[in-house]
């Protein structure tokens, strides 16, 4: 559930019966009967949510490059030639020794510790230290030149109000920082 921030109830985590279609090796009432009548869905997701996946009572804001709440000067610039970009474009900037950072800012009307994830899309020449600076102020760099279309967590903060994370290009010189989308979710 972290690694491909599928939420933590029963809309997404389903039993195998309850897999869509039959063909072949698949889910389906007719292909697998398991966990079977007895299993105590409600027990399950308690412990699935006392254990940090989240219960759903937070909600899910997602902020792409292209919503309200994203800001970056017009140094950025705009491209949408990678296939495993979050929407229809992102934006980049070459990595250097000074302050222009990209920003999503979400509103935070339920205030709660919220997962904090980034989106980017991978290549060569993408930083292997893109700073992103948490709510709580906390740095973490990350490697853009791998894990790229996919949400990655970058960390979690107690959230309430307004919550602002941003992508510096302050590190090391000669790549660029991918600013493509963020989450808070539980």
């Amino acid at each position: 559930m972290t690694y491909y921030a599928v939420p933590a109830n029963r809309t997404y985590i389903i039993g195998h019966s309850e897999v869509p279609g039959c063909s072949g090796y698949g889910g389906g009432v007719n292909c697998h009967t398991d966990p079977g009548p007895f299993w105590n869905w409600g027990y399950y997701m308690s412990q699935v949510t006392a254990s940090g996946g989240g219960g759903g009572t937070l909600p899910t804001i997602t902020i792409d490059n292209a919503n309200a709440g994203f800001a970056c000067s017009t140094s950025w610039a705009t491209a949408s030639s990678a296939t495993d970009k979050y929407g229809a474009d992102y934006r980049f900037h070459s990595t250097a020794a000074l302050s222009d950072p990209a920003s999503w800012t979400a509103s935070i009307g339920t205030a709660g510790t919220y997962r904090v994830f980034a989106w980017w899309n991978a290549g060569t020449n993408r930083s292997t230290t893109a700073p992103y600076i948490l709510p709580s102020g906390t740095t973490v760099h990350v490697n853009q030149q791998s894990g790229g279309g996919a949400w990655q967590l970058l960390g979690s903060s107690a959230l309430s109000g307004s919550a602002k994370t941003q992508l510096s290009i302050w590190t090391t010189t000669g790549f660029v920082v991918i600013a493509d989308a963020v989450r808070y979710q539980q």
